[in-house]
């Protein structure tokens, strides 16, 4: 090779001005790193958001005096030009452009690096992304040629290596907190995210990824967080984590609070960048919470009590004292799927009269709760500063069972909705019992025994609507009967007169879309 004997007699002192020139632009610590072999077309992701990728040469150079001049000498008797070395860049369906001295866009800034030991001698390249997402690809091109050895000389030929692959959504996970923590006017609490990229890298994550914070805007405003932005921090250990600290504003914010972390400066709920902390309550006050009596009937015709008496007592965190002149305001949720509903979505809660109000000189603040028309459990909840405390009320007729059929008794009318429809009295299970052996004796073939009531009594909305057709069936002392064969006179008579004879009476309604006698006890 003709230039090789001039290579080695390059003096020392320009090797070491060459070296200090070229590092005028020197390596920084990144997130990873992707290698690029010369013929090779390597691929893989990376994430937006600020993260430092870095992209480079793998070669391998020799042990002793790697560099001469502007060359690299490998242990595979290749050497590569220095001064040749290329990188470009292709965004999407763009153009290919030269990363030159730099480039910055949409799609980040990308920054050449001098030759350095780390990066094999060659000219690197980082990538400082945006927030842009899609395909990208980022080439690096120069010369090289045999040096001696097995392979002898050679002349020097054109190399090139493309990775491609795509910029991804950076991830921001793990708020803490994450359920509802309860804190003093004058208390603090820390709040915290984590930040990964696509492969589920925490730690070493060196870049500028920015994590800001703000209030969520559904609850109150009164409080600071501070810092209102952070970034990962960076070194061995670094566990990806940002953090904040949140401060109730001087004693003046009581109320409810939520925290957004999010990748973007501006308000955005989107679950992939921003991450929604648990509630923050804010409070000077203890709250306890009573109901008298516990248990109460549904209201519309399931007769008395179907009141109770709720009582809140409002005290000072710091004395204990009893707190008067508080604000107290009342809410009620009904407990999903209670009562023999297997149904939910706009389900009927109680009235409170009044529904708010304030505490008087003892601390207390009084309010009626009137049960809705539904058997069921429903959770009274009062609330002071934002902070809520609970009692739970049960809403349901008392001494119903399930009925266990009879001989000629064949239960149906279940439904997903309300898979077990047969509670009833003592009085009516006896009774429909009866019913159920004189019809099988009579006609040797089973009853209909359909809807009775639910477990819980109150209001039977057998269409899963929260509201009739069924008017009854509410206190277990109805059943709607029909013949199982084929109907006649004859037998719609026999059902009649026997309820008659048990001392019941009835509905006809035989002659309806959905035959059958309506039993009342």
């Amino acid at each position: 090779m003709k230039d090789k004997k001039i290579l080695f007699d390059i003096p020392v002192f320009i090797i070491f001005f060459l070296v200090i020139v070229i590092s005028a632009f020197p390596m920084v610590i990144v997130h990873n790193w992707f290698p690029l072999s010369p013929g090779g077309s390597p691929s893989g992701n990376i994430a937006t958001h600020g993260v430092r990728y870095r992209f480079y040469v793998s070669i391998n150079p020799r042990a002793e005096n790697p560099v001469v001049g502007h060359y690299v000498y490998c242990s595979d008797h290749r050497v590569y030009d220095q001064n040749t070395i290329v990188w470009k860049v292709k965004i999407g369906a763009g153009s290919w452009q030269d990363v030159g001295s730099g480039l910055s866009g949409d799609f980040g800034s990308i920054t050449p690096e001098s030759p350095e030991k780390d990066n094999n001698y060659l000219t690197s390249v980082r990538w400082q992304t945006e927030v842009q997402k899609g395909s990208y690809q980022i080439k690096v091109e120069g010369k090289r040629a045999w040096w001696g050895g097995t392979g002898g000389g050679g002349e020097w030929e054109d190399w090139s290596s493309t990775h491609s692959g795509e910029v991804v959504q950076l991830e921001i996970y793990g708020i803490q907190p994450s359920g509802e923590v309860e804190i003093d006017l004058n208390e603090t609490y820390p709040v915290s995210v984590k930040v990964q990229d696509q492969y589920g890298n925490i730690k070493g994550t060196e870049s500028t990824t920015t994590v800001y914070w703000k209030l969520h805007p559904d609850f109150s405003q009164n409080a600071v967080l501070d810092p209102t932005s952070g970034q990962p921090g960076s070194g061995e250990g670094n566990t990806g984590v940002v953090s904040t600290t949140f401060d109730p504003n001087n004693n003046t914010g009581a109320g409810e609070y939520k925290v957004l972390g999010s990748l973007k400066e501006e308000l955005n709920t989107d679950t992939d960048i921003t991450q929604i902390s648990g509630k923050i309550i804010v409070s000077s006050y203890n709250i306890e919470i009573s109901a008298n009596p516990t248990t109460i009937k549904p209201s519309g015709g399931c007769g008395s009590p179907y009141q109770s008496t709720i009582t809140v007592t409002v005290t000072s965190k710091d004395t204990g004292e009893n707190m008067p002149d508080v604000s107290v305001s009342m809410n009620a949720e009904a407990e999903q799927y209670s009562g023999g509903h297997q149904h939910n979505g706009n389900r009927p809660i109680g009235t409170f009269n009044p529904s708010s109000g304030t505490t008087n000189d003892e601390g207390k603040f009084q309010t009626t709760y009137t049960a809705s028309k539904f058997g069921g459990t429903e959770k009274i909840k009062a609330s002071v500063e934002g902070k809520t405390e609970s009692v739970n009320l049960t809403v349901k007729v008392l001494n119903l069972s399930n009925f266990p059929g009879g001989t000629g008794c064949y239960l149906c009318g279940y439904t997903d909705t309300h898979p077990i429809n047969h509670y009833c009295t003592s009085t009516t299970k006896d009774k429909i019992q009866q019913l159920g052996g004189a019809y099988k004796e009579q006609f040797n073939e089973n009853l209909a025994i359909n809807d009775m009531s639910l477990v819980y009594g109150g209001l039977f909305d057998y269409k899963a609507t929260w509201d009739p057709p069924h008017s009854e069936h509410r206190v277990g002392k109805n059943a709607d009967v029909y013949p199982t064969g084929t109907p006649t006179d004859a037998k719609w008579d026999f059902i009649k007169q026997k309820i008659t004879d048990l001392g019941s009476s009835y509905v006809d309604e035989s002659s309806t879309t959905s035959p059958h006698i309506h039993f009342r006890e």
